[in-house]
């Protein structure tokens, strides 16, 4: 989509300057993706500059315009951290609060910004130094990503629990993100394994039991 099509565009000016060009000097395309770099990294500290005004003087008033301003600038921080988690590292505490879907916006617009932000953490998790990783784990985040795959739409999940993997694995994640993850696939496995006798057209099936067997399916 768009996203993607962005996601590359910034790639391709961090680091692919100068690609194919034989003649041009190492120190020449350094320096210019170091520019490229720079550039980046100022834009996106203009973005969260920009998300963190808009916070301060919300009202309330237009849920709908308020939530699609919000999805659109989370989204935009979203293209940068797929092309380079390095430009984001240091702003991922301004965005992780997003991660409790309590934004006063629709449930779909809540859903579009917790699956940004798990990518975006699913992205940076590997960049991020001890102290950091630990002090992520052992904040309310993994237990946000777990509530995510709970009560928000089949749509979160993937994301959500692919962030939650990506913190547990990190070398310095605090034993809690494991425990989580671990809770979260088994409690899903345990529903599967129950939903898998009770009918025999799954078609059949109430439709709250199939949206909890696609969120199921969707962790595993």
């Amino acid at each position: 989509g768009n996203a993607d099509f962005l996601t590359d565009m910034v790639k391709e000016l961090l680091f692919g300057l100068g690609d194919g060009i034989k003649e041009r000097k190492k120190a020449e395309r350094r320096k210019k993706q170091e520019a490229a770099q720079s550039h980046c990294g100022n834009l996106v500290s203009s973005l969260i500059e920009q998300l963190l005004g808009f916070e301060e003087i919300r009202k309330h008033a237009d849920k709908t315009k308020e939530g699609q301003q919000l999805v659109a600038m989370i989204s935009t921080l979203g293209v940068f951290a797929q092309a380079s988690p390095l430009l984001i590292q240091n702003h991922l505490d301004t965005l992780l609060p997003y991660l409790k879907a309590d934004n006063g916006v629709s449930k779909e617009q809540e859903s579009a910004m917790v699956i940004v932000v798990s990518k975006i953490v699913s992205r940076v998790a590997p960049t991020l130094t001890t102290s950091d990783v630990k002090r992520v784990t052992e904040g309310s985040v993994c237990a946000d990503l777990v509530s995510i795959t709970y009560n928000l739409g089949s749509s979160t999940v993937s994301a959500a629990v692919e962030a939650l993997a990506k913190l547990a694995s990190h070398r310095d994640a605090g034993e809690g993100s494991s425990e989580k993850l671990m809770g979260l696939v088994n409690a899903f496995y345990r529903y599967l394994y129950k939903a898998k006798g009770t009918a025999d057209d799954f078609s059949a099936v109430k439709a709250n039991v199939r949206n909890n067997v696609h969120r199921a399916l969707s962790a595993q």
